[in-house]
């Protein structure tokens, strides 16, 4: 218990103790550096495929909706309105109610496969964000785990270099024990 006005310091450390804590801090601070750029190639790896696959969704829902329109010009071009196509394009007679209803339709079939793409992309947004933010938990987890095995090895090593020290000190007293008692019993 630490007397009132004393700070709560450990108690000073030997030389080899001291050296043995500085490698293992400079080794930890290497490896977690090491982790910290396999993280960052991680990201950068998960964002150029998650960018590949965003203008691949965009690619598709375009070649779709490309389809869907000339389908649409398709059936347009056959019905029997040319005459009515005619005018309406040259604007010299009112254009009659069918050309007015397929342009109608065109027009709102591409409101449609405008908002379609725009949710679209939305989704694959948010679905991008999530995966980046998994990753970034993941790593950070990992980077807490290696974090709490360097203070148990930190910990395990101060135990294990307390516990050789005093070993030499019990052995070394025990070695001149006996050498005295050899020494007295020869004297003898």
């Amino acid at each position: 218990m630490p007397i009132e006005g004393e700070a709560n310091n450990p108690p000073p450390l030997d030389k080899e103790l001291a050296a043995l804590q500085k490698a293992l801090a400079e080794r930890q601070a290497e490896e977690l550096r090491k982790y910290r750029d396999l993280h960052a190639l991680e990201m950068q790896r998960l964002n150029y495929e998650l960018k590949n696959q965003l203008r691949e969704a965009a690619e598709r829902i375009d070649a779709a909706h490309k389809a869907e329109r000339e389908k649409l010009r398709e059936e347009h071009t056959k019905k029997p309105l040319f005459e009515d196509r005619l005018k309406y394009l040259l604007k010299s007679a009112p254009a009659s109610k069918g050309v007015e209803a397929l342009r109608k339709e065109a027009d709102a079939m591409v409101r449609l496969q405008q908002q379609e793409r725009k949710d679209l992309m939305a989704l694959e947004i948010q679905t991008t964000r999530m995966q980046r933010d998994e990753l970034r938990e993941r790593q950070e987890k990992q980077l807490k785990e290696v974090q709490s095995t360097f203070a148990k090895e930190r910990d395990r090593y101060v135990r294990e270099q307390q516990e050789a020290k005093r070993l030499l000190e019990t052995t070394s007293a025990k070695s001149l024990k006996d050498e005295f008692t050899y020494k007295a019993g020869r004297s003898l």
